[in-house]
């Protein structure tokens, strides 16, 4: 099953937390349980070349349109989280 199966039961904001939280800690070789979720991204080295390519990654798993101008509008997990609940993606 693919995660947007799950996420389009329930667009739940904590599985879109975690989601994104094990994507940035896989792609930086970080430890996802001391992921610093309100920091900025640009402080643990999540820039935007990377930024641009999670937005894709996130389109093709979610089924949904993501812009990446959110990265920056709001550069970090839970600035990103607030912004998605807004555009209407997450709960």
């Amino acid at each position: 099953m693919k995660a947007y199966e799950a996420m389009k039961q329930a667009l739940d904001a904590e599985f879109l937390r975690a989601w994104i939280v094990n994507y940035i800690s896989s792609v930086l070789d970080m430890d996802k349980e001391t992921f610093p979720t309100s920091e900025p991204f640009d402080s643990y080295g999540f820039d935007s070349a990377e930024a641009v390519i999670m937005a894709g990654v996130m389109e093709e798993e979610f089924d949904v349109e993501i812009d990446p101008s959110l990265f920056f509008e709001e550069p970090s997990v839970d600035g990103l989280i607030s912004a998605l609940r807004a555009a209407g993606l997450a709960a």
